[in-house]
């Protein structure tokens, strides 16, 4: 497929006599993407809204199925793959990197203090959380008020929500299960869910009877100094070679005090 440099040049280098910016960005996305195919959700995420594959229709003119709609010149570039969604052309890859420019990389806005416009903004002192938090699981540790799979080492479920509501301003998220509305996900247990872990991959503590113990490095951490303790708990952690699950969401804690 071979295309005049200027009609190229009329989606992809800026000028818009016949695209839209956001055509552009399209093509640009799928450009500097593996084998070229346009990363849908990445895509959305950051522009807002699916790029227009299809001409606006006039103004009164309704079409019940957008792809009946007359194609936008998008669709010159970007070809409908059933296994890799949309996707640039293997020949067209070389052509339009000679002069389409490399997406600049995304750049989330930040704040640099709380502030009143901002909503649903938390807010958690979480270095001090983890001090807290540390004493909490170690002192449950050694009552064995803890109970853990022998096989995976998982708190129950029982023993996650106990734990949840001892914690410095309890978990991240609810673990009561409770939803604002029924299509979302449950996100669970992070904090209480991870500690027990923690423990284990550090050395504190091993399961007996099906409940978290405490070893003697453990028994000696109850009384040490809380931020040498923490430290050793990270770098044992990172070194572990725990299942995916368990890395995803005690990694969510390197954010809150541990790393």
């Amino acid at each position: 497929m071979r295309l005049p440099a200027p009609c190229a040049s009329r989606i992809c280098a800026g000028c818009g006599s016949c695209s839209t910016k956001g055509q552009r960005h399209a093509v640009a996305a799928a450009l500097f993407a593996p084998q070229g195919k346009l990363p849908m959700s990445r895509y959305v995420a950051r522009y807002g809204k699916s790029p227009e594959f299809t001409q606006a229709l006039p103004e009164g003119k309704k079409q019940r199925y957008s792809y009946l709609a007359p194609p936008s010149l998008l669709a010159v570039f970007l070809y409908a793959n059933v296994e890799r969604g949309y996707q640039l052309p293997d020949e067209l890859l070389v052509a339009l990197r000679a002069w389409v420019p490399e997406p600049e990389p995304v750049r989330l806005p930040t704040v640099d203090a709380a502030s009143s416009e901002l909503d649903d903004l938390v807010v958690r002192a979480c270095e001090r959380a983890a001090i807290h938090d540390l004493a909490v699981v170690l002192r449950l540790g050694r009552q064995g008020a803890i109970r853990v799979s022998a096989t995976t080492g998982v708190a129950a479920a029982a023993s996650v929500q106990a734990l949840a509501g001892q914690l410095a301003d309890g978990d991240f998220y609810s673990v009561d299960g409770e939803k604002r509305a029924a299509w979302e996900a449950e996100a669970g247990a992070i904090k209480a869910y991870s500690w027990p872990l923690l423990l284990q991959a550090g050395g504190l503590a091993t399961v007996q009877g099906g409940k978290l113990s405490l070893t003697p490095a453990g028994q000696a951490a109850t009384v040490a100094a809380p931020a040498k303790v923490l430290a050793g708990l990270w770098r044992k952690w990172q070194a572990s070679p725990a299942p995916q699950d368990h890395r995803c969401r005690a990694g969510a804690m390197s954010r809150g005090g541990l790393g």
